[in-house]
């Protein structure tokens, strides 16, 4: 449990040589010189020098700014840091310079990507600059009741809806303004004056949130949860540590295993105090029970304190723990993309690894995964993403008897109850429907992040353990050589006068009788 964060690489604004002490050549006249100046003079920001110039002696104010140095400036200001799993996205490398601060930023829900990109060199745009300034502020996400320039703006249906409320809430405190032709120009990028200026206003209100995210950095476990260490998480701007089913409340610990900076460890142990509604303890095993209450919501509320030297921080955090439903941790091997990678394509699949435990906290499998892959059709456009898992050996995972490689995970984003589906497949088995799919519900976790309630099922399938009939495809790949590969296509409409797909030339099996699986594509 040690206490020092590394440091976030910050080639801010790719900023080289001119200091806050000196005048810039094309600032002085500029609307936005005062904003310039305030983060340019570490005395007047109280950060240190957030922007710099150029080796001219320039600032260029009016340059556009990249997604890449808008996370760098927003991480500096808010003294954001990165954890260790780098990178998220498979276009930013670990050795990009802004690497650690992207995954800042995206760790605090600042940022997003784009499936499974970033885009670090696109400029950003104005309204993408209004959602992240919007994410990073105390304020309020409803629309005015009176006149708003954002209803009166000439271009205001070209505001994506994503950004419409972060327009309101910004125009509201005089954060972001128009242009004198009446227009937001919501898709124009934004300039380094413009970034300067609605950050300073912001800064000058007092009205960033607090960011306390080294509490992310926390390592938890404890008895039921096996080898399994989980960090804190970030939901909508509160901080969660989300616990398994079998994890036992009355002995977590937690510790902070930082380093000096250098890649070591450091010397010095760090003292972690939890404050709860009914006790305070220091230490690195708490029985939360004694500690607080539950709340209605099912969480534990508490404040969390880590102390090193010098060095303090306090946050609040939502200890909530898993009732009666089995845990799967998946773990995409290093460099591969992780999920941000799996979830952009269905046709993208990384190896890795996975840890599932029961209820009763005996593991049930712990090894490699040959595959993790996004799955569905409509399904997998939802922000709960369904996932397809293959283990490295035939696992019993449900308990039934049944060894399965291939195994689905699906979301039932669509279906609160999360119930039909599985009600179907159970009764299916009640009425001794063969080829019926043994599912359970799972907790789910995915490169270390909380993915919800998911229903784990055997892939319907062609196996003794699945759908047990013969295989009509490789039936046809054995009377056609070259099957799938050397094909000829024709076309023709059917009895509704829909146009029909076909393949010439396909000798059929002598018996193709046996059973058919179909599937929609």
């Amino acid at each position: 449990m040690l206490i020092c964060i590394p440091a976030i690489a910050m080639a801010v604004l790719l900023a080289l040589s001119t200091t806050a002490d000196e005048s810039f050549t094309d600032s002085g006249d500029h609307w936005a010189n005062e904003a310039i100046e305030y983060w340019t003079d570490a005395e007047l920001n109280g950060r240190g020098q957030i922007l710099s110039g150029y080796p001219d002696g320039s600032f260029r104010p009016d340059k556009s700014i990249t997604r890449a140095e808008a996370a760098a400036i927003m991480a500096r200001i808010l003294g954001l840091e990165a954890g260790e799993h780098l990178p998220s996205f498979y276009d930013v490398s670990a050795s990009h310079w802004a690497c650690s601060a992207i995954e800042a930023c995206l760790s605090a829900e600042l940022i997003t990507g784009y499936e499974g990109m970033f885009r670090p060199g696109d400029r950003i745009t104005r309204q993408e600059a209004a959602a992240i300034l919007m994410r990073a502020c105390d304020l309020p996400e409803t629309e005015p009741e009176g006149d708003s320039i954002v209803d009166s703006a000439s271009d205001s249906d070209e505001i994506s809806s994503w950004a419409r409320d972060s327009f309101y809430a910004l125009a509201s405190q005089d954060v972001m303004s128009g242009f004198p032709d009446g227009t937001l120009q919501p898709s124009r990028a934004t300039t380094r004056a413009e970034f300067a200026s609605m950050l300073m206003k912001i800064d000058q209100l007092g009205i960033w949130n607090d960011f306390s995210y080294p509490v992310k950095q926390l390592e938890v476990t404890a008895p039921g949860m096996g080898d399994v260490v989980l960090n804190p998480q970030v939901v909508e701007k509160n901080i969660y540590i989300f616990l398994p089913s079998p994890a036992d409340l009355t002995s977590l610990e937690i510790g902070l295993p930082l380093t000096d900076g250098d890649g070591t460890d450091a010397p010095a142990e760090a003292g972690i105090t939890l404050t709860g509604s009914l006790s305070t303890a220091s230490g690195t095993v708490f029985d939360i029970t004694e500690l607080s209450e539950m709340a209605p919501e099912g969480w534990y509320e508490l404040e969390v304190t880590v102390e090193s030297g010098s060095t303090s921080f306090t946050s609040p955090v939502r200890i909530i723990k898993s009732a009666g439903v089995p845990a799967m941790f998946l773990t995409s091997n290093e460099g591969s993309g992780g999920r941000y990678y799996v979830e952009s394509k269905k046709a993208n699949s990384v190896k890795g690894s996975m840890i599932m435990i029961g209820t009763d906290g005996d593991e049930v499998y712990n090894g490699a995964l040959s595959q993790i892959k996004s799955r569905g059709n409509s399904t997998f456009t939802y922000l709960k993403k369904p996932y397809q898992i293959k283990l490295d050996k035939k696992t019993d995972l449900l308990g039934n008897g049944e060894k399965v490689k291939t195994w689905v995970l699906l979301g039932n984003y669509a279906e609160p109850s999360m119930m039909r589906d599985k009600i179907c497949k159970d009764i299916a088995h009640e009425m001794d429907l063969p080829g019926s799919p043994d599912c359970s519900w799972v907790d789910l976790w995915f490169d270390g992040e909380y993915r919800g309630c998911y229903l784990l099922s055997e892939k319907v399938q062609i196996s003794k353990t699945g759908l047990d009939i013969t295989d009509l495809e490789s039936m046809y790949e054995d009377a056609n050589p070259g099957y799938g590969i050397e094909v000829v296509t024709a076309e023709t409409k059917n009895v509704y006068g829909d146009k029909v797909g076909y393949v010439e030339g396909i000798t059929d099996p002598e018996d193709y009788s046996q059973g058919y699986l179909l599937e929609m594509s």
